[in-house]
């Protein structure tokens, strides 16, 4: 009887893979366009990972919350590696649990007392009260939009990932190709889906931030670098401006104040 082995073709499968990855990475740091999500995407994570590991509290809501970014951290991870191995359109559905998840965050920035009502509620009780629609809804009064701006961004990730759909076919084709079976490289779904991910998890980053309490040094350093981030790329696809000054002076103090603590 032989020994048991791994099938050869998801060795072949995982080099193709590899081949992609790299092709993505060489793509990303020949445009200026990919570098900036790329650097945002990066402190983004880094700031959800101190908070919600390296972040000590034993207050029961801030614990949830760091659960929270335990799941977005993940995703975020997930999928950042299968755009970059050429999964554009599995890469696209986990977004959308992402965006689920740091909607219902944002909701919880609004009343946090709605945090432990989320945990012990049972779960009929806590759909009705914290269903999707619901959060979207109250998330859109909040800020005044009257046109359900977030439904639409949820239902565009549905129909192009979440649900099979004729439309969901186009994430399957390389430009000029028809429905490809395996990954594949393609420069302009790279940096569209990679635009949408520094999009969510940023805004979750955010979201996690506000909820938690948290004065230690380590996290000014890390929270610097995420705004720098941020500003950064909201600059380059929102045309907002920042005084970098103010920026470079906050950088100078917290180094001052690491220097004289060591």
């Amino acid at each position: 009887m032989s020994e048991p082995q791994f099938p050869n073709n998801f060795s072949l499968l995982h080099k193709g893979e590899e081949e992609l990855r790299a092709k993505g990475i060489e793509a990303i740091e020949a445009s200026e366009d990919m570098e900036a999500p790329a650097v945002f995407i990066e402190s983004s994570m880094s700031l959800i990972e101190y908070l919600s590991r390296q972040y000590d509290t034993s207050d029961p809501n801030e614990l949830l919350v760091q659960h929270l970014g335990a799941r977005l951290f993940n995703g975020g991870a997930c999928a950042l590696n299968l755009l970059l191995a050429g999964y554009y359109q599995n890469s696209a559905l986990i977004q959308r649990d992402m965006l689920e998840t740091l909607f219902l965050l944002d909701f919880f920035t609004l009343d946090k007392s709605a945090i432990a009502r989320w945990r012990d509620l049972p779960p009929k009780e806590r759909w009705k009260e914290f269903g999707p629609a619901k959060i979207r809804e109250k998330l859109d009064k909040r800020d005044g939009f009257t046109t359900r701006r977030r439904q639409a961004d949820y239902d565009l990730l549905c129909e192009l990932a979440g649900h099979p759909t004729p439309q969901g076919f186009v994430m399957l084709k390389p430009s000029g190709m028809d429905a490809h079976v395996e990954p594949f490289f393609d420069n302009s779904a790279l940096g569209a889906v990679l635009s949408e991910l520094a999009k969510h998890i940023g805004n979750a980053a955010a979201q996690i931030n506000c909820l938690c309490a948290t004065r230690q040094v380590a996290h000014f350093g890390i929270k610097i670098a995420f705004v720098e981030a941020q500003h950064r790329w909201l600059g380059k696809f929102f045309g907002r401006q920042f005084d970098q000054t103010q920026l470079d002076e906050m950088k100078r103090l917290f180094a001052a104040y690491e220097k004289n603590q060591s």
